[in-house]
């Protein structure tokens, strides 16, 4: 076997040239490779940016009043159904529909929906745990 240092000598002068050539282009590559990296990050950042600003800018847009919603007790009167305590207490205004509102109320005072129809879903002297709506915050 030859000797790292027989094998320089026979390729000549050239050698060390060729390798430092060769590692300069390595390192070349490896630098572009970081730039396109590191710039394709910052495009990310920068479109991310302005994605976050445009959402922003769209739920600042809000012409409505906000609603803030409370829980109030209500009584049962005699002769009321439950479909009656909710007319009472709905207001459309909420922007909630009638019949999510009777969901709520149902899940709230643990009335199944099948059972809400029913007359005997109440009865008078009951307290209903009702949700309303209002656009001023209350403490």
């Amino acid at each position: 076997m030859r000797s790292r240092r027989t094998q320089n000598q026979k390729l000549g002068v050239k050698d060390p040239e060729i390798r430092r050539s060769i590692r300069l282009a390595r390192r070349n590559r490896q630098i572009r490779r970081h730039a396109a990296m590191l710039l394709g990050l910052l495009m990310i950042g920068v479109s991310a940016c302005f994605l976050t600003a445009g959402t922003r800018a769209a739920a600042s847009d809000r012409t409505e009043p906000v609603m803030y919603k409370y829980f109030t007790s209500v009584r049962v009167e005699a002769g009321e159904s439950f479909s009656d305590v909710l007319d009472r207490c709905y207001d459309a205004a909420s922007g909630v529909t009638e019949k999510e509102y009777r969901g709520e109320v149902c899940s709230i005072n643990h009335i199944p929906l099948y059972a809400a129809e029913t007359t005997a879903a109440v009865t008078p002297g009951d307290y209903l745990i009702l949700p309303y709506y209002s656009a001023e915050y209350m403490d």
